[in-house]
């Protein structure tokens, strides 16, 4: 899992943000079309297990191990791109809101590490 391999505190943190900024993008105007990225986020915020959680918001980007959240995390403009469109694909959402998805989370993800 690739939560284990972070501090407990460093994990409720990221779920936190997390969770703050995706109930944000899901009660957008932009989102009222969303369906499938509502019910995905809904599913994953009634995981208790916040290692399993916080994996399965990672999963939603296509990613896998911490080495691709530092990745994702450092990415440049030209890179978020490839997460957006994996969660275009698993979300089924428009390019644009799985923009604005994986920048919000990237902004929200880094700013919790420093």
């Amino acid at each position: 899992m690739l939560a284990q391999s972070c501090a407990p505190e460093v994990v409720e943190g990221n779920i936190v943000a997390t969770d703050r900024v995706l109930n944000d993008l899901t009660t957008s105007s932009s989102f009222t079309n969303a369906e499938v990225f509502k019910k995905e986020v809904s599913r994953i915020a009634g995981i208790k297990d916040n290692a399993t959680k916080m994996d399965a918001y990672f999963k939603l980007l296509d990613i896998e191990g911490a080495t691709e959240v530092v990745q994702f995390i450092g990415a440049r403009d030209e890179e978020i791109k490839d997460y957006a469109s994996s969660l275009e694909k698993t979300a089924a959402l428009s390019s644009e809101q799985a923009m604005e998805v994986a920048e919000a989370l990237k902004k929200s993800l880094k700013g919790s590490l420093e």
